[in-house]
């Protein structure tokens, strides 16, 4: 009978504005709220006597290292891209991953805010700047 047939609920494709269809993650939780330590997460690392940033790909609690993947700025031409391509990744000791700054993870909203006073914008860019060329990255 139509009555013990159960209606299936209706459902519509997603709107092509939904923030999970454009690749975002709406809830996801802000950089200092996951552990430092985190799968996937971007740190500074000190590795060859600098500090780059990477990724974290897996960590080795028992050795007390992090294998990380090191971001590059561009992609090498000829030889030197197989010594980059040996220098990407690496294993380093879990204190010497750190944080990134702030200024790193700041929301793009507040970036908007800041460019209404563009000299203290730029400003604060001079200050990050120095920051990191402190840091060697």
């Amino acid at each position: 009978t139509m009555a013990s047939v159960r209606a299936s609920p209706v459902r519509t494709a997603p709107s092509p504005e939904d923030p999970r269809q454009m690749g975002l993650r709406p809830n996801a939780p802000g950089y200092h709220d996951t552990p430092l330590l985190s799968i996937g997460k971007e740190v500074r690392v000190q590795h060859g006597g600098r500090f780059r940033r990477a990724t974290i790909q897996c960590i080795d609690d028992v050795a007390g290292s992090v294998d990380v993947a090191f971001r590059t700025q561009g992609r090498p031409q000829g030889q030197a891209a197989e010594a980059e391509q040996e220098e990407e990744e690496a294993t380093v000791a879990c204190e010497d991953v750190r944080p990134l700054e702030d200024f790193e993870v700041r929301p793009e909203a507040d970036e908007l805010k800041r460019s209404d006073d563009l000299l203290a914008a730029a400003a604060a860019a001079k200050d990050e700047a120095n920051v990191l060329h402190k840091l060697g990255d």
